[in-house]
């Protein structure tokens, strides 16, 4: 299942290499590294003073889509995302993320409010 993902990618940033190649895993250690490494780059690279940093909307800074979404698709392949609600960026949407179609369509309500 690993390789599923490098179906749709070639190159990416070094940060999202890793994760990239393992957030399919059933191992915990091994995800808990990709969330911690997600949310850190996610953190560190938010900033509304500075146009240059990936994340500096305000709705990309609080809405983290780009971890939601490799969760979600974890729960979509049937895997644990267990103990990852650890993680302060993440606490708000860990309910939702392995949720029902209900539930998603909840999060596209809150997603485009935010917006």
């Amino acid at each position: 299942m690993k390789d599923s993902l490098s179906l749709f990618y070639k190159e990416c940033i070094p940060a999202y290499s890793y994760v990239l190649d393992n957030i399919l895993t059933n191992d915990t250690t091994i995800l808990h590294k990709c969330i911690d490494d997600l949310v850190e780059f996610h953190i560190n690279k938010s900033k509304i003073t500075d146009l240059t940093y990936p994340f500096h909307k305000e709705q990309w800074i609080y809405f983290p889509i780009e971890i939601i979404s490799l969760l979600v698709l974890r729960s979509r392949f049937g895997l644990s995302n267990q103990g990852v609600n650890n993680q302060s960026l993440l606490d708000f949407f860990m309910p939702y993320i392995n949720g029902s179609p209900q539930i998603e369509g909840l999060m596209l309500t809150i997603f485009n409010k935010i917006l």
